[in-house]
């Protein structure tokens, strides 16, 4: 009993509803970051998580505003860096090693699994002719998005989607497609799945 209040006490910090394993987290927030309900910061959902974890540090710098419904679990060896608007709706999880890069905005709906490996970039990260242009991400509501997928600047990937391992999306999609491939394209429509 005394090892899990000296675990809970060492290595987790509940900040406005958000419970953080600080155990290999980097935290610098000087942005808002809350929940509407209970969200958890550093955890893994599966054993393999701890491997991950042992690996890589998490990363979360934040200068914008993170908030996060309610049961959001975002695992370790994440690297988040949020200068914008980050919202991820309730019962969405984000396994470890992934990467969100936000200057202007991301949205993720309600129910969504997000496996290994995932970017989420909405800005070009460097100029281009002299411009760096950043335009916010729109995920829906239950949508799977595979492991080492890359989602970019401006796309809205709609509700029920299904984005295949090892995708790059470029370009927005309507609901209940099936996406892949690289630049990703429509595979089949009128899918479903099950998380």
């Amino acid at each position: 009993m005394w090892r899990n209040w000296l675990r809970k006490f060492f290595f987790h910090k509940v900040h406005n509803g958000v419970t953080i394993n600080h155990q290999m987290l980097t935290f610098k927030n000087s942005g808002s970051i809350f929940s509407t309900g209970k969200a958890r910061l550093g955890f893994g959902n599966f054993e393999t998580s701890e491997f991950f974890q042992s690996l890589t540090p998490s990363y979360l710098k934040n200068t914008g505003t993170i908030e996060l419904g309610n049961e959001v679990t975002i695992s370790s060896s994440f690297k988040i860096l949020n200068k914008g608007t980050l919202k991820i709706g309730d019962q969405t999880y984000i396994n470890p090693n992934s990467i969100i890069r936000i200057e202007n905005g991301l949205t993720i709906g309600n129910h969504c699994a997000i496996s290994w490996g995932v970017t989420m970039m909405d800005h070009d990260a460097h100029e281009m002719e002299g411009k760096r242009e950043a335009r916010p991400i729109s995920i829906g509501s239950h949508v799977w998005i595979g492991a080492n997928a890359t989602i970019l600047k401006g796309v809205t990937i709609g509700d029920g989607c299904v984005v295949a391992a090892g995708a790059v999306v470029s370009k927005s999609f309507g609901p209940n497609q099936l996406i892949g491939g690289v630049p990703a394209r429509m595979i089949k429509e009128n899918i479903e799945w099950k998380k």
